[in-house]
């Protein structure tokens, strides 16, 4: 599952925590049915057994942070490796980009540019994953809710066998 957590500063010096903010669209996009998207409840990242590449483009309903202050903003990725007898347990590095452009209903072949450099990245394994800092994002977000085009997630190693699936959940404890 993954976790989106933001910390904002209101106007009076008080901390609060946005427990999530709402996904607006999630397109799972492989090269194994380049003109079809999937709306699953799990999202994937990673190389099919078969070599087919797997992304994941997220798009957050930020709309309700307009004007805010961001303190902190962090993505937690768990791995789901109950439902899937295909995923890998070995370490992937999933990698986060900043899409660059519209997009809806984005296939393989009309999946939006994403920006050259990936804006954090998270090592994802069975046992343990990292945090990815997306506290800039957000912010530059909450400062332009129109420049607001969502995140990609895709594996840093393309080549390489390792799929990863991550159930939709988030909140905070």
């Amino acid at each position: 599952f993954f976790i989106l957590v933001v910390a904002v500063i209101a106007v009076e010096p008080v901390l609060s925590i946005i427990p999530e903010l709402s996904i607006g669209r999630m397109y799972v996009l492989s090269e194994l049915d380049p003109d079809e998207y999937f709306v699953p409840e799990h999202f994937f990242v990673g190389v099919l057994p078969e070599g087919h590449r797997v992304q994941t483009l997220l798009w957050f309903n930020a709309s309700e942070l307009a004007g805010t202050k961001i303190e902190s903003a962090k993505l937690y990725l768990y791995p789901n490796y109950y439902d899937y007898n295909f995923t890998s347990p070995e370490e992937q590095i999933v990698e986060i980009y900043k899409a660059a452009g519209k997009w809806d209903n984005a296939t393989w072949s009309t999946r939006p540019y994403i920006e050259s450099n990936p804006i954090a990245k998270v090592a994802v394994s069975e046992t343990s994953s990292e945090s990815a800092n997306l506290t800039e994002l957000i912010q530059e977000w909450a400062n332009n809710p129109d420049g607001n085009f969502g995140i990609m997630l895709k594996p840093e190693d393309e080549e390489k066998i390792n799929l990863k699936a991550f159930t939709l959940l988030s909140y905070v404890d």
